[in-house]
């Protein structure tokens, strides 16, 4: 994906677009090694492309937003959130700039905001939206309430229950149901049951 985005580029140096994909890029790929001597590298990359991604088009979603999580990264979580607005304003039907606003949100101690960001971004796109789910799903049930952290969870389809966040949640909210010995889903159990 790098190499195809980096190809593009060459066509189009000011696209905003896929500066501000190899930015998340990088940023994905910071957080994978961010403890080891190449995390500052790819924190590095990360920021520039999204620094370029913000030249390159100012008044974009796509240029704002990449400078949103750039901020949100770099700890700066009052332009995090200012700049995620003004992205939102500008493509308010966007459930990724909706999740991840609620996100950031949430983890800059704006729980409220947070949480009606990410309820709009699984209202928007209930298919698509692992990382929204996962994250109402722990913040729901840290407010005491299981029932509706599970439902959202059992909500979630394959391969998206899979991941390591769903299954840390999910065992976080079974434990906190009294269900230690439950066994997470299956990948396709959902499907098949629903098929009946």
């Amino acid at each position: 994906v790098d190499t195809c985005l980096r190809a593009t580029l060459t066509d189009m140096p000011q696209d905003a677009l896929p500066l501000a994909t190899l930015s998340l890029l990088h940023f994905s790929e910071w957080q994978r090694l961010r403890e080891t001597p190449e995390g500052p590298r790819a924190f590095a990359e990360a920021q520039d492309f999204a620094q370029r991604a913000y030249d390159a088009s100012p008044s974009s979603s796509s240029g704002i937003f990449a400078m949103a999580r750039s901020r949100f990264y770099a700890g700066d979580c009052q332009r995090g959130m200012t700049l995620g607005r003004r992205a939102l304003n500008l493509n308010p039907y966007d459930p990724d700039f909706s999740g991840f606003l609620g996100l950031f949100g949430a983890a800059c101690g704006r729980n409220d905001e947070g949480e009606a960001l990410l309820r709009r971004s699984i209202a928007l796109d209930e298919d698509n939206t692992a990382v929204s789910a996962v994250t109402l799903a722990f913040m729901t049930s840290q407010r005491g309430n299981q029932d509706e952290a599970l439902a959202l969870l059992d909500r979630m389809a394959s391969p998206s229950n899979m991941e390591p966040q769903y299954l840390m949640v999910r065992s976080i909210v079974l434990a906190r149901n009294g269900r230690l010995d439950e066994e997470p889903p299956v990948s396709g159990q959902h499907d098949r049951a629903d098929h009946q």
